[in-house]
């Protein structure tokens, strides 16, 4: 890429910043406890750097030199910060440097750093068709690991500055029929959902339910179709059909903890009703006796506050 010249071998870097005076690393005192043992390449590299920076110097070179500390350590955000402050000086290709970014995402998936730069070069360039661009870069990275927090957090932020949603349903819908337990998908729909379609509570809990009951302990679904049903009482009702589905004796008791803690949820939503909160208890008592023993101190406790609030409300009537 033009905006970033081949790796310079260690002969060459001294030749190209031999009129620059190398700043060492700070240190916290004579004696330091555990210095850190920094490659000699790389503390060279880090010494021109600290260099430029203090210069305020903005070329070629000082491009070159950020392009070889981030195949070093590509978390570097004030190496990350320099180098984009020297392409918009030289006017480099952003598109250019998109490339570099996406190979170098492409060993660090997981590097805030990176995701960052292509979000400012990005909302910099403006344009429209590289958003959707973007938007096939982050979907061949989710091929490969679809949990990639980093990943959809920009993918979030490229859809709403371009607005480009189309194909967003789609999307999560392949992701969570490969894979129900993506709660990344789950939250990324979610949002898509809100955006696109906030009419679609009922449509929502089918979904989810439809992969809940069958995967009944994968908590994922069914508090996706928890919240659409707290809001709307068509979907509560389709909500509390699934959960009924599963909660009988013939189920196994650890089957049966997830649409147990959604009745809960959804009985103590109604809270001017003694008798919904009873009943909320009810279920909380289920979870910590059989259901979900492992956090039976929870259950016992949540189910102790439902009874103190029902009285309440009670003793008032």
């Amino acid at each position: 890429s033009p905006a970033l010249p081949p790796l310079m071998m260690s002969a060459l870097l001294e030749a190209t910043f031999s009129d620059v005076e190398a700043v060492p690393a700070p240190t916290i005192g004579p004696r330091e406890v555990v210095p850190i043992n920094y490659p000699e390449e790389y503390a060279r590299l880090m010494g021109y750097f600290r260099a430029v920076m203090a210069s305020g110097e903005l070329s070629q070179r000082v491009l070159a030199l950020t392009g070889e500390i981030v195949e070093y350590n590509a978390a570097h955000y004030s190496v990350w910060a320099l180098r984009r402050k020297c392409l918009y000086a030289l006017e480099e290709s952003l598109r250019e440097e998109l490339g570099f970014a996406e190979d170098v995402a492409a060993a660090n998936p997981k590097n805030y750093q990176i995701w960052y730069h292509r979000r400012v070069l990005l909302e910099k360039m403006d344009d429209k068709a590289d958003g959707r661009n973007e938007l096939e870069f982050i979907t061949r990275m989710l091929a490969s690991d679809a949990k990639n927090y980093h990943a959809w957090s920009h993918r979030l932020a490229v859809l709403e500055h371009f607005d480009c949603w189309d194909g967003e349903l789609e999307l999560t819908e392949k992701l969570l029929e490969a894979d129900a337990w993506n709660n990344s998908a789950w939250n990324h729909r979610h949002t898509v959902v809100r955006r696109l379609a906030p009419d679609g509570a009922v449509r929502e809990v089918e979904f989810a339910t439809e992969k809940a009951l069958k995967a009944p302990r994968n908590e994922s679904p069914w508090v996706y179709a928890l919240s659409f049903a707290k809001s709307s009482p068509p979907a509560a009702a389709a909500l509390t059909e699934a959960c009924d589905l599963l909660l009988h004796p013939g189920i196994e008791a650890a089957d049966r903890a997830c649409p147990r803690m959604i009745r809960l949820e959804l009985f103590a939503c109604d809270v001017d009703s003694s008798e919904s909160l009873e009943l909320a208890a009810e279920c909380a008592d289920k979870l910590a006796e059989e259901e979900d023993p492992f956090r039976r101190l929870y259950w016992a406790r949540r189910a102790d506050t439902l009874r103190t609030a029902a009285d309440q409300l009670a003793s008032a009537s």
